[in-house]
């Protein structure tokens, strides 16, 4: 999975849960530790649940349209690319998302290359799911990114 990036450090991480129910755990991996869009990163995310392949493309199509409009035709081809390269997860299972500056997304399941997504604006709206600033879990983008929720504010 490392295999043309600088070497990458652990940025942060934290728990996602919903309701009472631990989801996932979540791994931001940047160069010295610092995330930003121009340089390579990996997010991990580490299952706690099952879930099918299509229920998480559907999940993550729900919350890209969190971050801004999204007409339906890209969306449908998004959710497709992310079907196509996601793989059903069993608790313990690792779904991985590699985002390059150029906006390509190659994704790996327990560290096994998937499907690469080279689509404009998929990789930067995808990872706003937890990065940005619209993201419906706060408590987690702070911890990913090192900081506290007050840092934003």
């Amino acid at each position: 999975m490392q295999a043309g990036l600088p070497p990458l450090r652990e940025a942060g991480h934290g728990l996602y849960e919903y309701l009472w129910f631990d989801i996932y755990t979540a791994t931001l991996w940047a160069p010295d530790g610092k995330f930003s869009y121009q340089a390579p990163f990996a997010l991990d995310l580490h299952y706690a649940r099952h879930f099918a392949a299509r229920d998480i493309a559907e999940r993550s199509i729900e919350e890209m349209r969190r971050q801004g409009p999204l007409d339906e035709a890209t969306a449908r081809r998004w959710q497709q690319a992310m079907t196509d390269a996601f793989q059903d997860v069993r608790k313990g299972d690792h779904l991985t998302g590699v985002y390059h500056p150029d906006g390509r997304v190659a994704f790996f399941y327990n560290g096994s290359p998937t499907n690469s997504v080279d689509i404009p604006g998929f990789g930067r709206r995808f990872f706003d799911i937890w990065l940005g600033p619209e993201t419906s879990a706060p408590g987690l983008r702070a911890s990913l990114l090192g900081k506290t929720e007050s840092d934003d504010e």
